[in-house]
């Protein structure tokens, strides 16, 4: 699993009730909780500014770099957050030289 996406499961607001449901159906069905351990870890080991930072750039950025709004733009946006998550880059500036990489 990429790192963004961990983070992005994380980040749900809805994990904490999934996290329990999961611990609840694997201790009741077969009793391994590898899966659980390895969440609650990932839990503890990002900080809550890791795990939903805020987007470094926005539509308006991308606009400004000569994109136009529409599927496109939004496809650039979540790329760019998956790889601040990653940690990619992470400034404003680095974010962008990263967005003028990826508009056309």
């Amino acid at each position: 699993m990429r790192v963004s996406t961990l983070k992005r499961l994380l980040a749900r607001p809805t994990f904490p009730e999934e996290l329990e449901l999961h611990r609840i159906d694997c201790s009741s069905c077969h009793g391994q909780l590898d899966i659980y351990k390895f969440l609650t870890a990932k839990l503890t080991e990002f900080s809550q500014e890791e795990i939903q930072p805020k987007p470094l750039l926005s539509g308006n950025d991308l606009q400004q770099l000569g994109l136009p709004p529409g599927p496109q733009m939004g496809k650039i946006l979540h790329q760019l957050m998956d790889e601040q998550l990653e940690g990619k880059f992470t400034d404003k500036k680095g974010a962008l030289a990263r967005a003028r990489q990826l508009v056309p």
